[in-house]
């Protein structure tokens, strides 16, 4: 996500706008401020500070990592090490939160009024770092915003969950895999349009202080595997596995989205086909 923002206020930003990267590696035309092991100096940070964005965080790579204590602490600690090593009090804090804070067993429509009760470590430590930031901007009377962002996908993604997961298999001919059917309904988000709403929030100063970046476009895990099957040309086969296994729909109302910023707007074909041209 932090390349994708980068590339997007790059692209409209006025030259006004001056970035700085809190970062643990030098990122070629940026100016950088590198961390040891997330810890730094408060000299070394800028004396001017319009907009905070939080989102260095541990992100998990697969289901384990989910409940990885150590990984998941991190997202503590470093949150309340960034806002008490601060050179000056920004005028605005945006977090970058998930929404893991909701229970993933919910197969309820889910909105931000949708009573937060993680079933992971990770989720958990999202929950109290948005606590943290909330706890420390109206103390010290400054703006935020909390985004939960939903499950992202877009070109080159890392990680190793659904979507990247099909497209590795499919351009290495081997057949995707659903279970059950594959009928249960996900929202996936393209990392563009969550680039794109965090652009926005830098200008914006709204009432609405959590907001969820989710889509309210749903889709069956087998229509996505169609969908990428024909992105593809190849001539595949979906494999169906029953197991005792209970899989769960996850849907969203997007109305505070859609009231406070532009919404969604990449439809699933069109970031689907990009991010399977992407790992050519």
């Amino acid at each position: 996500m932090g390349k994708n923002l980068l590339k997007y206020i790059q692209q409209y930003k006025s030259n006004a706008i001056k970035i700085f990267l809190l970062v643990s590696k030098n990122i070629e035309g940026y100016n950088c401020i590198i961390h040891k092991n997330y810890t730094y100096g408060r000299d070394e940070l800028p004396h001017n500070i319009d907009v905070l964005i939080h989102m260095g965080a541990f992100s998990p790579k697969s289901n384990e990592s989910l409940d990885c204590v150590d990984n998941v602490a991190e997202n503590i600690m470093t949150t309340n090490y960034l806002l008490e090593n601060l050179s000056c009090l920004p005028t605005k804090i945006i977090f970058i939160s998930s929404i893991s804070v909701y229970n993933s067993k919910n197969d309820d429509l889910i909105d931000e009024t949708t009573q937060t009760k993680p079933d992971t470590m990770y989720g958990a430590s999202k929950l109290f770092c948005e606590k943290i930031i909330e706890s420390f901007c109206k103390k010290n009377n400054i703006d935020y915003q909390i985004f939960r962002s939903g499950v992202l996908y877009g070109p080159e993604d890392p990680q190793m969950w659904i979507i990247p997961t099909v497209i590795k298999n499919i351009r290495e001919n081997k057949n995707p895999v659903v279970f059950n059917g594959g009928n249960e309904l996900k929202s996936f988000v393209n990392v563009s349009d969550c680039s794109r709403v965090i652009y926005q929030s830098l200008f914006k100063k709204i009432d609405d202080k959590i907001i969820n970046i989710v889509s309210d476009q749903n889709i069956s895990i087998k229509t996505l595997i169609d969908i990428l099957i024909k992105i593809s040309g190849k001539n595949l086969m979906i494999e169906n596995i029953i197991n005792e296994k209970i899989y769960h729909n996850t849907i969203y109302n997007n109305n505070l989205l859609v009231k406070n910023y532009d919404g969604i707007k990449i439809d699933y074909y069109e970031g689907l086909k990009e991010a399977y041209e992407s790992y050519k």
